[in-house]
Parts: structure tokens; C-alpha cells; sequence
């Protein structure tokens, strides 16, 4: 299925998102569902899908919850996203990375977007798109970031053995220089999708 092609980027994600989970749609769900662009709420056989916005306490809570995002950056008229694991603690994202294209490209351009999102199934998900500033830290303020990336990501680390493998394991982390970086979030908008 092709995108729709229109001005306005959220009325044109939207019509997508919707057109492309109608046409998955099993073929004994409601008719009223395909009738047209979502208006916010839409009938799906016996339940409403609703479309909105999350409150600024909601974001916090996708961001918090997670650990696994996108971060886009953009230099050298090159655009680039790729999934970080990350710690939020409000309003910054904390992230250990291996040196490479995404640390080159936020150095010469420290602008980002950050994405994050809780999928349940196509009519049931969360997503949280923020914008900020690439701040890479050194000193105390690297040691503090570190430990924090520690404490949140190493539990979720299967067979957990002394901190030193621990470490090693962490995303980024290896026989590859690395860095700790934070995300100053300036501007953050959730959508979510549900079927009730």
C-alpha cells in the first residue's frame, strides 16, 4: 500500500496508519471502520477505536517505562536514526554509545529527535516523539550518568554475574571506545491508539 501523499504530516501518518490497519482488518469486522480517514474515534465490529493525544504525565510514563528508543540525527545533509537503549530521568535521556556515525553526526549538529513507543498490538499502542539537544558528558557528571545507566539497564541483563561482565554486555559497551551522552529534552507529543 502506498502512503498518502499530503501536506500536513500527522493527517497524512494518520490516513496511513489507518487505511493500512483496515486493509489487515479481518474481513468479518465492521464496514462502518472503512469508511474513511479517522475522525478521532471509529467503530471496529463491536469496539471504538480511539485516536489521541497523551498528557504530558503519560509521556513521562512511556519514556520512564522503557528503555529501547530511536534517536535521529541529522549533518552533512545526512539524516540517520538508529535504536539506542537509554534512561530516562526527567527531562533528560541518558545514553551509552560506542563511538561511531550517530556520536560523529551529534557532535557537528547536537540537534536530535528522539522516538519511543509501547506496542501491544496494531489497535493498542503508546508513542512518544521528542525533541532535544546532544550534550556529551565527561567528569563527574559521566560518572553519574554511567552509574545510572547501570542501575536501570543492568537488571534487565539475563544471567547477571560481577558488574565488570555486566558492563560489557551493555549496549555499546566492548573493546570499542564509548561515551555518555545526554538528551535535553525541549519539546516532547504522544499519541496512543486503543480499541475499547
Amino acid at each position: 500500500m502506498q502512503r498518502p501523499m499530503s501536506g500536513d504530516y500527522d493527517a497524512c501518518e494518520s490516513q496511513w496508519r489507518f487505511l493500512s490497519a483496515v486493509d489487515r482488518m479481518p474481513s468479518d469486522w465492521s464496514a462502518s471502520a472503512k469508511a474513511g480517514p479517522r475522525s478521532g474515534i471509529t467503530t471496529v465490529g463491536a469496539g471504538t477505536l480511539v485516536l489521541g493525544e497523551l498528557t504530558q504525565e503519560e509521556i513521562d510514563a512511556v519514556l520512564a517505562e522503557e528503555t529501547l528508543g530511536r534517536i535521529g540525527c541529522h549533518a552533512g545533509g545526512v539524516t540517520y536514526v538508529v535504536p539506542v537503549s537509554y534512561v530516562y530521568d526527567a527531562p533528560n535521556l541518558y545514553i551509552l554509545s560506542a563511538d561511531g556515525q550517530k556520536l560523529r553526526m551529534m557532535r557537528e549538529n547536537p540537534r536530535v529527535c528522539f522516538e519511543v513507543e509501547q506496542i501491544t498490538h496494531w489497535a493498542n499502542w503508546r508513542t512518544v516523539i521528542a525533541w532535544g539537544t546532544f550534550f556529551e558528558l565527561s567528569g563527574a557528571d559521566e560518572d553519574a550518568a554511567r552509574n545510572l545507566i547501570r542501575s536501570r539497564l543492568t537488571p534487565l541483563i539475563e544471567f547477571e554475574s560481577r558488574l565488570s561482565e555486566q558492563e560489557a554486555r551493555l549496549p555499546g559497551v566492548g573493546s570499542r571506545a564509548t561515551s555518555v551522552y545526554r538528551i535535553e529534552l525541549r519539546e516532547r507529543t504522544g499519541r496512543f491508539e486503543r480499541l475499547t
